[in-house]
């Protein structure tokens, strides 16, 4: 059985679509994960083709409504930030963004992950209209790469995610599927995943729609950007939240035998996680003080600067749905380093628009990090055709129309 995914076709709307209701707990700046940036780029998208667009989400100390433009609207709410975030984010908020949303006539409900699908499903019911779930992960499929993790290396934040907390990701997983009009998936992979587990999946209500990037903002910030801030002859970037399955652990140990050829290169980390004790003190015990620096986590301007004044960006996951961290790292123009692994296939050709190594293998992963730096030409043409691919495959521009394209045929059918 074939299951659909939407090309780059544009779409006459026939003013099917008046309104769309987003419901997720993550929204810049409250974000703790991918879904967030997906969620605002939505939202902004749908608003600039003039379609009314409410965001339901957190990340207020009291309810606030927050009129971004003539079509959007982010409904903020309070509720308690502890994990698991998503849980207190319904439990506080439920009958309130219900009550919100009944008073609006919304053509469709997107649940934005399935973290929030009970909310989903209800509006679903109250306001008889279609439900769209998106999926941008895997609980099992992340959980995997936890207990292949080395003891020394977990944390209990891992554990609460990928242990304590599966069971009720396991429920939502099964509740959206079987309520939801249509699954969507950023990736390939993960909807293979999720035909393996729940078989009850009807293919014929899933559609891989793949992640974006606003490229006007990369294009923006590269025409205004100033001096470069760089202070060693080459700069590595990696960028993310720091959890095992993220690899940064193979990336310090390659770092260690690049820095062992280049005095002149520096590695600057971004993001937060549970695994920053162990890469201070990596840092601290091999004397990388001096060229590895921890940014922690930084505003949106400055994660760009950085990489605009990245030699090399190197984002060695060990599972990933479709990281919205590498395209955007292809948006600025940027030679790409990841492991070899299935499921970057969908978005990485090796040598053409990034280079691959050798899946958790730090000294493969030093020695393709140390062809790009003795070669200026391949990091030019490597950058170049990643623009041009997130270009091609990844402009958000295209993708809101595919989201437009599936609301349309939704509605009609409801």
């Amino acid at each position: 059985m074939e299951y659909c995914i939407y090309g780059l076709e544009s779409l006459a709307l026939n003013n099917l679509i008046s309104s769309i209701a987003i419901v997720s707990e993550e929204y810049p700046p409250n974000i703790h994960g991918g879904v967030g940036t997906f969620c605002c780029s939505l939202a902004s998208l749908l608003s600039k083709r003039k379609v009314f667009t409410s965001v339901f989400t957190g990340g207020s100390h009291k309810l606030q409504v927050e009129r971004i433009n003539d079509y959007l609207e982010i409904v903020r709410f309070p509720f308690l930030n502890l994990p698991p975030h998503h849980v207190w984010f319904q439990l506080q908020n439920f009958s309130e963004i219900c009550k919100r949303a009944a008073d609006h006539s919304f053509s469709l409900v997107h649940s934005a992950s399935p973290e929030v699908s009970p909310i989903g499903i209800y509006l679903k019911k109250k306001l008889d209209k279609p439900l769209v779930t998106s999926y941008h992960g895997y609980t099992s499929y992340e959980m995997k790469a936890f207990f292949e993790a080395p003891i020394s290396q977990a944390s209990l934040q891992d554990f609460g995610f990928n242990v304590l907390e599966y069971p009720i990701y396991d429920v939502y997983n099964r509740i959206s599927i079987a309520h939801s009009n249509r699954i969507v998936t950023c990736s390939h992979a993960i909807l293979n995943e999720l035909r393996t587990v729940y078989r009850n999946l009807d293919l014929g209500k899933c559609s891989v729609i793949y992640n974006g990037v606003d490229l006007s903002e990369f294009d923006s910030m590269r025409q205004n950007k100033g001096l470069s801030r760089k202070t060693a002859d080459y700069t590595i970037v990696f960028f993310g939240r720091w959890f095992w399955s993220k690899g940064i652990q193979y990336l310090l140990e390659a770092f260690k035998l690049v820095a062992n050829e280049y005095s002149s290169v520096q590695l600057r980390i971004c993001g937060k996680g549970p695994m920053e004790p162990k890469i201070r003190a990596f840092i601290a015990r091999n004397g990388l003080a001096g060229s590895v620096r921890i940014l922690g986590h930084v505003s949106r301007k400055q994660l760009l600067t950085e990489l605009l004044d990245a030699d090399v960006v190197v984002l060695p996951s060990l599972r990933e749905a479709q990281p919205i961290s590498v395209l955007e790292a292809m948006a600025c123009r940027k030679p790409v380093v990841v492991f070899d692994f299935p499921f970057v296939h969908e978005y990485i050709q090796n040598s053409f628009n990034g280079l691959l190594a050798k899946g958790k293998d730090s000294k493969d992963l030093a020695n393709t990090i140390l062809t790009l730096l003795s070669d200026k030409n391949l990091r030019d043409k490597l950058g170049e055709n990643a623009y041009r691919y997130v270009q091609l495959k990844h402009n958000w521009e295209n993708i809101a129309d595919n989201y437009l394209n599936l609301y349309e045929k939704l509605i009609a059918a409801n």
